[in-house]
């Protein structure tokens, strides 16, 4: 293609015509490399929302996973706590005693008995975290999804506040 347009420059050059043609050769070529630009811009954008989705998906498929193994976690929580209330089940007898020396003992070995039993959730993050700190959130083109997600993850955070708080009052009325 190069030279083709090399002999026709190279024609009207020898022929001495008018700059007119020679101008319009000019524009010809100049357009030809804008079209070439626009088109690689054009492929560079497509490749790149290409390896956009492929980020996405992975990082949907890790946030499943996360969500799988939160799951279990959960399900462990749901099991010592059961455990957790039967043991202050069983406290309500011991305190309801006239002995109130006996009380504050009763109460304080219960509440040391209950404090060994608390779990405090550790949710999966890593990929959350992950697509927080790189910036890749934004590549969830789904805005509901995004927001479920960081939702979802912003109430973990305030729900082991919540349960830290918990296991903190009862160890310091342990002690």
């Amino acid at each position: 293609m190069i030279k083709f347009f090399r002999n026709i420059r190279q024609n009207l050059i020898m022929e001495n015509s008018n700059t007119g043609k020679y101008f319009k050769y000019g524009i010809g070529e100049i357009v030809l490399v804008v079209i070439g630009i626009l088109i690689a811009l054009q492929i560079n954008n497509w490749n790149e929302e290409q390896n956009d989705k492929k980020i996405e998906l992975g990082y949907m498929q890790n946030i499943v996973e996360d969500l799988n193994d939160d799951t279990e976690i959960y399900k462990n929580f749901e099991n010592s706590n059961h455990i957790i209330y039967s043991l202050i089940d069983s406290i309500v007898p011991n305190i309801k005693s006239t002995d109130r020396k006996s009380k504050i003992s009763d109460l304080s070995y219960w509440v040391r008995k209950v404090t060994m039993q608390w779990n405090i959730i550790h949710p999966v993050e890593r990929t959350f975290e992950e697509m927080k700190s790189s910036g890749h959130l934004r590549l969830i083109k789904h805005k509901d999804i995004a927001n479920a997600i960081s939702n979802y993850y912003n109430s973990l955070s305030e729900f082991n506040g919540y349960n830290e708080a918990g296991m903190l009052w009862a160890a310091d009325y342990v002690e």
